[in-house]
């Protein structure tokens, strides 16, 4: 086992097994039907982190406007500037798509594994892009005190970014997304555009 710390400070490991053999009793649900078990709580674990992706998005926006209504340039507060206020909406505008699939994640939850798969693959890679917007807008807002360890906002950018990559990337997800969706049109089931 190989520990070591992550971007947002907390600890990670390497762990691998050789030669391990597990008994009859130490199965994972029944024989031959583990990787059913794991889907289900991979997805699980995925609306889980979206729903925290989501806390953190809404913090480090909402602390960009409350420091651009306090920063003031040229006599007056940045927030006043349109440039930036269609910035901190877009923010706005992707914090709340990342709310609502979290949300249709949640909502798919006890519906069948297709349905819950792609609505988590969804909600993960909405909720990945709104990580890296938000938080670097959040940064460039704030200016270089942005990624200070004094400033509360470049750790929740720190920690938007580890959730950005756990539990799978963004391309790993959208190639998921595409092959459930594959396999629900060549089943015959009509998928929504």
């Amino acid at each position: 086992m190989r520990c070591y710390p992550t971007i947002d400070g907390r600890r990670a490991a390497d762990v691998s097994f050789t030669d391990v053999h597990v008994p009859p009793d130490g199965l994972v649900g029944a024989e031959g039907q583990a990787l059913e078990v794991v889907e289900h709580v991979f997805d699980i674990a995925i609306i889980a982190s979206a729903a925290e992706a989501v806390g953190v998005v809404s913090i480090l926006h909402e602390a960009t406007v409350d420091y651009a209504k306090q920063r003031r340039q040229f006599g007056r507060p940045i927030a006043g500037f349109q440039v930036l206020q269609h910035r901190m909406v877009d923010m706005y505008m992707q914090t709340e798509m990342a709310r609502s699939a979290m949300y249709l994640g949640v909502l798919k939850l006890p519906a069948s594994a297709w349905e819950r798969a792609l609505a988590a693959s969804a909600a993960k890679v909405t909720v990945s892009s709104a990580c890296r917007f938000v938080g670097q807008n959040a940064i460039q807002l704030h200016g270089g005190m942005g990624m200070t360890d004094e400033c509360a906002v470049s750790h929740y950018f720190k920690r938007a970014t580890a959730i950005e990559y756990e539990l799978g990337t963004v391309d790993f997800h959208l190639q998921r997304h595409a092959r459930l969706s594959r396999v629900n049109r060549s089943a015959g089931v009509r998928t929504q555009a």
